[in-house]
């Protein structure tokens, strides 16, 4: 099957760009950022300014009135849900005007729309679609898709044992300009935090699987340490406030940092900990690493992968297991250092953008070559 020229190459969509910065917004932000001027791109997003290569597109966004008011009555994955299907369709119509050989997304149901509609471009403006499996999604969700880009080892090795053999491995890059080690000393006290206490650094939501509880227990055996939890509240906060001021008092600090501060919390700390019961990458615990900070962190199959001899990996609901690693690191300054140089050589080498950023580019070459040729998995 022949295919006329696309005007585009590659396009990144994502509702969420925009108006919402998390996880999924602001890497494929990063990537739009990283990508333009190496090869033609476009990215569309669910508002903002528009520009040659920023396209905003009609969605029913979750940050709208209607989206606030819907999320009222309805969960919040639904209103999300929405929001993506919505910006799916809009996605399709600007597709029919601006054909693109490849379509990059995060969010599968603005992929499930795609799908959906795909089917009615003409043939030389059928985009092979790539899916960023973040979640990540089991196979039987994912077989339609061209290219499903899985973040893990453990997740792609599953994958594929499940009979989604487009899967391919590329995992989550991190700005290693931006973490990197510093001045504690001074990092503590631009966040105002006490320069004679170890302190233990958790970056995550207040979600149940987080185990933050855990923490909270081990640190309070640790007298001399601050516990400083940074992320997003929800249903568990007040629950953990509660436990942390009954175990720990005042060495609990529970605190909201922007994005652009985060390089400067880990370089506050002496150990991140991490105990969650699972994760889809981990990508706070690569931001730790990264800024040379050691990680203690739950030993499962990703984090083994992810984490490598750079850290302590420990079966943290095992008595004391958790309290025992923390407190051998904090007693241990020269393990420390060498553990923090073991994640800064293992991110640059594995996980930075430098290292990541030819490996996007041979995913979407792929999919364009897919394409090129007609070749297209019909959902």
């Amino acid at each position: 099957m022949s295919r006329a020229a696309p005007d585009l190459e590659f396009a990144l969509a994502c509702a969420g760009v925009g108006h919402v910065r998390r996880g999924y917004e602001t890497f494929v932000q990063a990537l739009f950022e990283r990508l333009r001027g190496l090869a033609p791109v476009v990215l569309y997003k669910g508002a903002g300014p528009e520009t040659e290569d920023e396209r905003p597109l009609a969605c029913l966004r979750r940050t709208g009135v209607v989206g606030r008011a819907l999320g009222l009555v309805l969960q919040q994955k639904k209103v999300n849900d929405l929001e993506t299907w919505t910006f799916g369709v809009s996605l399709a119509r600007a597709l029919g005007r601006r054909p693109a050989a490849v379509v990059y997304t995060p969010e599968l149901r603005t992929a499930r729309a795609l799908l959906a509609r795909r089917g009615a471009l003409p043939p030389g403006q059928r985009p092979a679609l790539v899916f960023h499996n973040g979640a990540p999604y089991p196979a039987r969700k994912l077989g339609p898709l061209d290219l499903v880009q899985q973040l893990t080892g453990p997740a792609y090795d599953e994958a594929v044992a499940a009979g989604l053999d487009r899967s391919r491995l590329v995992p989550l890059p991190i700005d290693t300009d931006r973490f990197r080690p510093g001045d504690a000393a001074a990092a503590r006290a631009a966040l105002g935090l006490p320069a004679d206490r170890p302190v233990v650094l958790c970056a995550a939501a207040h979600e149940a699987f987080k185990r933050i509880d855990l923490l909270i227990d081990a640190v309070a055996d640790l007298p001399q340490a601050l516990l400083v939890v940074a992320g997003h509240p929800g249903p568990e906060t007040e629950a953990l406030r509660r436990r942390a001021a009954e175990r720990l008092g005042e060495r609990v600090d529970f605190r909201s940092v922007p994005p652009d501060r985060m390089p400067e919390l880990h370089r506050a700390a002496d150990v991140f900990a991490l105990p969650s019961r699972k994760e889809g990458f981990g990508l706070v615990l690569t931001e730790a690493m990264a800024t040379g900070v050691p990680v203690v962190t739950q030993d499962d199959d990703t984090r083994r992968w992810l984490v490598g001899d750079a850290g302590v990996l420990v079966a943290c609901d095992a008595p004391g297991a958790l309290r025992g690693a923390l407190e051998r690191l904090l007693g241990d300054p020269a393990e420390r250092r060498r553990l923090g140089a073991l994640g800064r050589e293992r991110v640059e080498a594995s996980f930075s953008w430098r290292a990541l950023v030819p490996r996007y580019l041979e995913l979407f070459e792929e999919a364009r070559a897919l394409a090129a040729a007609g070749v297209e998995v019909v959902g």
